[in-house]
């Protein structure tokens, strides 16, 4: 699919400039004379994005969507629609869908010529929502699940801040002290031969140890950095990895949650959709980010394909928490999963809010602590000696 820059002319001869998408220049020309144009000539130019795409622009695109077709708007004049609306960072992409629609592809078909704007679980729910009639009320559902992804992200990523500047800070003021301050007090009490306190002693040693070494401390460092996220990035080593964050106070606690309203959520989505629970957990075990979690979500699906319940499979695992585990079987028992899976979701997103701001919490407490301790550490490692100093002067 390429865009093109056209000259054409209507029925009455005037001439009419414009950008239009197609396969080729025969699929251009067929779409002008579709309107009524002639062309006359076509200057091909790649297909580029605008503008930063998030995921703030898929939400907008699902909401337009959404209430479009919820209108009795055709799928097509909603595309063009948005396209022709000059702000969506998406535009180009958004004239090649409807180029792809308009000369027969399904919506779900279409965009998979832009994987990395519609993941999988967005096509794998708009083919479901064109199968079943229902594609207003799944692009409305995807929508509000897209923004509370968003504002998960931007939560965790505030609630990060705080922590990661005051420990940047705490790391800078301890070397600025073992590498200029406490080296010059060293001199003074070496000069007055001040007997050293064992606190002074310690922070002397360790200060010599960096200012010998630190070279070779940096190099180790960025080596081990290296080393763990090289390690990370291959199967067992993200394994491992995901499996030691679960078992971390506060913080598993904190990734089960996410995890599991994660799942609920997508799993709910694609079942109310009409796709089949072996399907639905497929495409989830892809969403799932931690690998433990996804192998057990991934053990289930093997499960229930050779017939077993939904409870039973995510049973043998023994990481489901105890209330996921009731509304699935509440779900199976009544004939209403994507109810239950839904009441799940809604748990998790009042408590994954709550959830965070005590572990937040429990972070800036360690984190203030340690600066204190710290501090406490610095200042008495100096001032025992300056007072046994002026003692001595005075004396």
């Amino acid at each position: 699919m390429a865009s093109f820059a056209f000259e054409a002319r209507d029925d009455s001869g005037a001439v009419v400039t414009g950008n239009e998408t197609a396969l080729d220049e025969r699929e251009l020309d067929r779409l002008l004379h579709d309107q009524g144009l002639l062309l006359v000539k076509a200057e091909e130019k790649p297909l580029r994005t605008r503008g930063r795409v998030n995921g703030r622009t898929l939400v907008d695109f699902c909401h337009h969507l959404a209430t479009a077709i919820s209108a009795g708007i055709p799928l097509l004049d909603g595309l063009r629609d948005l396209q022709e609306d000059g702000s969506s960072p998406i535009a180009n992409e958004l004239a090649d869908m409807a180029s792809r629609v308009a000369s027969g592809q399904t919506f779900a078909t279409a965009m998979e010529s832009h994987p990395k704007l519609f993941p999988e679980l967005v096509r794998s729910l708009v083919e479901a929502g064109e199968q079943t009639g229902s594609l207003d009320v799944v692009l409305r559902d995807l929508a509000s699940y897209l923004e509370w992804r968003e504002d998960l992200r931007r939560q965790l990523k505030s609630a990060a801040i705080y922590p990661s500047i005051v420990v940047a800070g705490l790391v800078g003021l301890v070397l600025l002290i073992l590498l200029f301050v406490l080296p010059r007090f060293l001199t003074i009490f070496v000069e007055l031969k001040v007997a050293l306190p064992l606190p002074t002693r310690m922070m002397i040693a360790l200060s010599g140890f960096v200012s010998d070494f630190w070279i070779h401390i940096l190099v180790f460092g960025v080596s081990a950095v290296a080393a763990a996220l090289v390690y990370r990035r291959t199967d067992a080593g993200r394994r491992r990895f995901d499996a030691i964050v679960l078992h971390v106070p506060v913080v598993g606690g904190t990734q089960l949650m996410i995890e599991m309203s994660r799942l609920s959520h997508n799993l709910g989505l694609l079942y109310s959709s009409g796709v089949s629970i072996t399907r639905c957990l497929e495409l989830v075990e892809r969403i799932v980010q931690n690998r433990v979690i996804r192998e057990t979500v991934s053990g289930a699906r093997e499960l229930i394909g050779r017939g077993e319940t939904m409870t039973a499979a995510f049973g043998r695992g023994g990481l489901m928490p105890a209330m996921v585990m009731r509304m699935v079987s509440l779900g199976e028992k009544t004939g209403k999963l994507d109810e239950s899976l839904e009441h799940v979701a809604r748990y998790y997103d009042r408590e994954i809010p709550a959830q965070i701001e005590r572990a937040l919490a429990l972070v800036n407490t360690g984190v203030v602590v340690t600066l204190g301790a710290t501090l406490g550490t610095v200042a008495i490692s100096i001032f025992l000696p300056m007072y046994e100093m002026m003692g001595n002067l005075n004396g």
